[in-house]
């Protein structure tokens, strides 16, 4: 009987730690999930007008509160005339930094405009730009 428990002890135990190493896996894609966030900017221009691809280029300022945070991604969204710009960092709270602020300036295309169309851009449903379109003038 004492045979059978020795042999079984440590296949339990790679169970077990098989069990754990997948809950932790998990948990760490969580918390990567949870630590993407929307943050603000503070400017936001058109720095370039495409028409004939139905594109333009928007320049984005502003700042990260510390070097533990960066951009990971900007989305784009186009609605009824309103152009939705979500830009997401990621912190990382393991990071031991320097508490300074991080100015950053990001370039994003926007496509699938229409020439006649009038449009506003928004971050996180602030109004940055009024009313524009890319007809020529």
């Amino acid at each position: 009987m004492s045979y059978l428990i020795k042999i079984g002890y440590p296949a339990f135990m790679l169970v077990v730690l098989g069990i754990s190493s997948c809950a932790s896996e998990k948990a760490q894609s969580d918390m990567e999930i949870k630590a993407l966030q929307n943050i603000s900017v503070d400017s936001v221009k058109v720095i370039e007008m495409i028409p004939d691809k139905g594109q333009i280029v928007v320049s984005i300022k502003g700042v990260l509160p510390n070097p533990a945070y960066e951009i990971q991604k900007i989305d784009t969204r186009i609605d009824k005339g309103k152009i939705q710009i979500f830009p997401h960092v990621y912190h990382d709270p393991n990071k031991v930094v320097i508490q300074m602020m991080i100015p950053f300036e990001k370039k994003v295309v926007v496509s699938g405009l229409l020439k006649k169309k009038k449009y506003e851009i928004r971050v996180a449903n602030k109004v940055y730009v009024r009313k524009f379109s890319l007809q020529p003038k």
